[in-house]
């Protein structure tokens, strides 16, 4: 059984031009332990899929109008507000985009640490609380972790702040971690111990993790699924290997195809691109959502739905002619 299972989820807003459905009949599981990564470019709905998963969809002007969200079998759009507050940052935690501006800046690290305990953990004494967090400081391999505890956000680094957000969405050693870009704005190296320091984590937690990133070379190295969006849906789902060895669709193509590679014939020619940009949710063509910027489409691409159809086992794709079969 499937420790988080979507099934069908339409996210919309309501806005003076009209409604938006920035998520658009999304399914997709995860399994205990697992590392599943979301890719895809800047508004395709990555973040919005996340911010529906734990239900932090302002309403209004938004909406999650269809669908369903089982986590540990227990539809999460039809828990009271009680309930959430149990399962947000207790079973399912999530590090936010942008580090420097999700710690409250005029409190001290320790006492925003503890907060999540003080919620979900009562039954612990302030000294255990106060252990609990120096622990997970140390986990994080945070230098001075008692220091740290007594500092406030703008003393720590954005590397530094980034490990504060994991230690947080860990305290409570939740069974889903949703890290939305957890390494945006961050220099390289940082970048590499950070992801290094979720997987040793996932380790020796069992955590399972949804990573939602642009950065393919993050997933190659981090993920064991990958579930590439577009325009809102998904459009082609599958292992690593599988997708970065034998892209089906003509986006995962694209996506891939303008990573740069270190061969010696490619150094004086241009990045490959993929044409053209994201259409706007109020244009959202009939027929495939990738046919403006598709080099294969045909007249059949522009006709009614194109449904994720499975091809193989835990493989499946959003096309009339995946690349690599046979079209008749």
């Amino acid at each position: 059984m499937a420790l988080l299972e979507v099934k069908q989820m339409v996210t919309q807003f309501r806005t003076d031009r009209g409604l938006a459905r920035a998520v658009r009949n999304v399914s997709f599981s995860i399994k205990a332990g697992e590392t599943v990564g979301l890719v895809g470019e800047s508004g395709c709905g990555k973040s919005v899929t996340a911010r529906s998963l734990m239900r932090l969809i302002p309403d209004p002007p938004g909406e999650i109008s269809e669908g369903e969200i089982l986590f540990d079998g227990k539809d999460v759009l039809k828990l009271s507000t009680r309930e959430l507050r149990k399962l947000r940052g207790n079973k399912i935690s999530m590090i936010f985009q942008d580090p420097m501006t999700s710690l409250n800046p005029v409190i001290r690290i320790g006492t925003q640490l503890e907060e999540v305990l003080k919620l979900h953990r009562p039954e612990l004494s302030k000294k255990e609380r106060y252990q609990i967090c120096l622990d997970m400081m140390k986990r994080v391999k945070i230098p001075s972790p008692a220091q740290r505890l007594r500092e406030y956000p703008h003393q720590l680094s954005g590397g530094m702040k980034q490990r504060v957000m994991i230690a947080m969405a860990l305290s409570c050693r939740p069974s889903l971690l949703i890290a939305d870009e957890p390494t945006t704005a961050l220099d390289v190296t940082v970048q590499a111990q950070i992801l290094e320091l979720m997987q040793e984590l996932k380790r020796d937690i069992g955590t399972a993790i949804l990573l939602i990133t642009h950065d393919l070379g993050v997933v190659a190295e981090t993920c064991d699924r990958v579930l590439v969006m577009y325009l809102g849906q998904i459009v082609e789902s599958g292992t690593v290997q599988e997708i970065f060895s034998n892209p089906k669709h003509p986006y995962t193509q694209g996506l891939l195809s303008s990573i740069p590679k270190l061969r010696q014939e490619r150094l004086h020619k241009k990045l490959d691109t993929i044409e053209g940009i994201v259409p706007s949710l109020f244009e959202i063509p009939q027929g495939c959502s990738f046919q403006a910027r598709c080099p294969f489409v045909t007249d059949d691409c522009r006709k009614g739905d194109i449904p994720l159809k499975e091809r193989g086992e835990g493989r499946s794709v959003r096309c009339l002619y995946p690349q690599g079969e046979d079209k008749s």
